[in-house]
C-alpha cells in the first residue's frame, strides 16, 4: 500500500486497477504493472517529440507562395 501511495498521478490507472484486485497481488506484480505503464508513457512522449520535430522541420522548409522566400 505504501508503494501505491507513493506513485504520482501519471500512474493513477495502475493504482485503480491494483486496488480493485482481490486479493492484492504481490509487490513484484504491482511493480511490473508500473514498469509497463512507464514504458507506455515514455513511448507516447517519444512519439509526441518526434511529431513536433517533424512539424518544425516541415515548417522551416516551406516556401511562401507570395514572395517565394522560405
Amino acid at each position: 500500500m505504501q508503494f501505491l501511495r507513493g506513485l504520482n498521478d501519471s500512474y493513477s490507472n495502475v493504482k485503480s486497477h491494483v486496488l480493485l484486485l482481490d486479493p492484492l497481488p504481490p509487490i513484484s506484480k504491482i511493480f511490473s504493472y508500473v514498469v509497463q505503464q512507464e514504458r507506455q508513457i515514455m513511448a507516447n512522449n517519444a512519439f509526441v517529440n518526434l511529431e513536433t520535430k517533424n512539424l518544425v522541420a516541415a515548417s522551416s522548409t516551406t516556401t511562401c507562395t507570395f514572395c517565394e522566400k522560405p
